[in-house]
């Protein structure tokens, strides 16, 4: 009897220590699939904040990479401007040269006023106005300075460019990079 009794104790011990084991299977099943979920989790937030940095990092690189060829481009149409600006120059300053009598004669019958005087390059020719001195100015070089007694009239590239640099800019422009600004192909 006593054999019976310490078997079913045994038994007894046996099946509770086996409902415990199975409870902390279960307890240990239940937390390692909480500790999965969470680190899946975790892994998912990483990924994607990963993914939106190189996702930011390509599209910053991309913008810095449009500037500079905007960039370039401006340069490149500035200096184009620039060579324009300068063959105008230089032709303004030889039909300056060619033409010095005829547009001192002109402007000084555009003024419509008496006793003043008309300054001009040393290096030209002599020219005799009725209505005005002439007077040649050795620190003036392609340029003419009509001056009265209470005004001044400078006639030189810079003046006249500036009064004719939006028509300039804009049909330089057009003719180099067409409507939409693209450089053209010759």
């Amino acid at each position: 009897m006593v054999k019976k009794l310490v078997d079913k104790i045994i038994e007894d011990a046996g099946k509770k220590a086996g409902d415990k084991v199975r409870e902390a299977e279960k307890k240990l099943e239940e937390l390692f699939l909480d500790k999965e979920k969470d680190i899946l989790r975790q892994f998912e937030e990483k990924l994607e904040a990963a993914q939106k940095s190189i996702d930011r990092e390509k599209e910053r690189e991309l913008s810095n990479f449009r500037m500079e060829k905007e960039k370039e481009l401006l340069e490149l149409q500035n200096r184009m401007l620039e060579q324009v600006y300068g063959n105008l120059r230089e032709k303004f300053v030889l039909f300056l040269r060619e033409n010095l009598p005829d547009i001192v004669r002109g402007i000084a019958g555009e003024i419509g006023q008496e006793d003043y005087v008309v300054r001009i390059p040393e290096s030209s020719a002599d020219i005799r106005l009725d209505n005005a001195r002439v007077e040649k100015d050795p620190a003036l070089k392609d340029s003419i300075i009509f001056e009265g007694k209470n005004w001044k009239l400078l006639f030189d590239w810079e003046r006249f460019s500036l009064a004719v640099a939006g028509v300039i800019r804009e049909r330089a422009g057009f003719y180099l990079f067409g409507e939409d600004g693209q450089e053209r192909k010759a």
